[in-house]
């Protein structure tokens, strides 16, 4: 008269199928007490009994319909268990198929049982109502529908249990494929940075290497150009320092020599400037021309016609005596200078006492 449960490895399965055995045990020694209490029944208990197996013709079927609405609810592509399979990468994946495969073959399986225990439970009932005939124990027929009753509904907690530990079984399974995954992935990217890491050591150890080595060159050819230069440098300041001195002593023997030729032209200017300055004093009485008549006398006096257009009015209205025209006299020294004598009457320059004396009109007198 029990329900089988497949036995399962698993100890929720294991658990599941001792629960519904020490269920129908207990039905049992149930069913055993209400028998010793039941006495015989009339027709009325039979027919009691058949109308019970029309319900459960009814609660069979509505048993197999509750079975194929789970099923159902349990292959919905956006059911609870489509949803999870989806959460996880996996909702076109080969376990998807195969949870479906699984949840079809549990659905049938179910059904198949469900089916074969109400054949089992009509043979029961037939047996009963023979038995109910026999003994005229229709209380015994209506304990039997009851207890089978119970077992149908047993029949259908059970079925929810091992749907719930199948539930449970299958998120179980995922959890430790995606904590498989996980230490996988964590597993990866730990040696991957390791590695990483290491390489980036090695090329730091080897760019420390090229720069240190770039350094060195750098700093050699710092050495090298400035050692060169200082070197240079000395050459240039020696070159300079010669340069320099080679200069100053030129300079110094110009100087030294414009010094002494101009103390010799000076000295000479003098002597000259003396004796044409005596020799104007002794001719002072003896003029050669008369001023008023200047224009008559040049070819004697040897008077450019220039230097008449650029005597002066007051030069031309006004006539000075040689002691005059020599006592306004300056000299100007220096080098290269043709006209270094100075008129300070006329502010005129001169090369000479002649030229000078010749602008106021004055002959050379011998």
């Amino acid at each position: 008269m029990g329900l089988s449960v497949v036995n399962n490895q698993n100890t929720g399965y294991t658990d599941i199928d001792n629960l519904n055995k020490q269920q129908n045990e207990l039905y049992d020694k149930a069913y055993e007490t209400q028998q010793n209490i039941i006495n015989t029944q009339t027709q009325q208990g039979i027919d009691e009994i058949n109308r019970n197996k029309e319900k459960l013709n009814d609660e069979t079927t509505k048993q197999n319909q509750a079975l194929y609405t789970d099923y159902t609810k349990q292959v919905n592509p956006y059911g609870t268990t489509a949803e999870s399979l989806a959460q996880n990468g996996l909702a076109n994946s080969g376990v998807a198929e195969s949870t479906k495969t699984n949840l079809y073959n549990t659905y049938q399986k179910n059904r198949t049982n469900t089916l074969n225990t109400a054949k089992n439970i009509l043979a029961e009932y037939d047996a009963q109502i023979a038995q109910a005939k026999q003994n005229g124990n229709i209380q015994l027929a209506q304990s039997a529908l009851e207890l089978y009753n119970q077992k149908i509904d047993n029949l259908y907690n059970t079925y929810q249990l091992l749907q719930n530990q199948k539930q449970f079984d299958y998120q179980k399974e995922r959890d430790q494929i995606l904590d498989n995954r996980w230490q996988q992935e964590f597993d990866y990217n730990k040696w991957s940075d390791d590695r990483n890491y290491n390489y980036q050591v090695d090329r730091d150890q080897v760019s420390d290497s090229q720069w240190q080595q770039q350094f060195d060159y750098n700093q050699s050819i710092d050495d090298r150009n400035y050692n060169y230069q200082v070197g240079r440098d000395n050459i240039a300041d020696d070159q300079w320092k010669q340069e320099f001195d080679y200069n100053k002593w030129a300079n110094d023997r110009n100087y030294n020599y414009q010094v002494e030729r101009n103390r010799v032209a000076d000295n000479q200017w003098q002597q000259e400037y003396d004796l044409q300055k005596k020799n104007l004093s002794n001719s002072s009485s003896r003029r050669s021309y008369s001023t008023g008549s200047r224009s008559s006398s040049n070819n004697e006096l040897n008077l450019s016609t220039d230097n008449e257009l650029n005597l002066s009015k007051d030069v031309q209205q006004k006539t000075y005596t040689p002691e005059e025209i020599l006592n306004n006299i300056t000299t100007i020294q220096g080098p290269n200078i043709t006209n270094n004598i100075k008129d300070k009457i006329s502010g005129k320059t001169f090369s000479s006492i002649d030229e000078l004396m010749a602008y106021y009109g004055y002959a050379n007198v011998e």
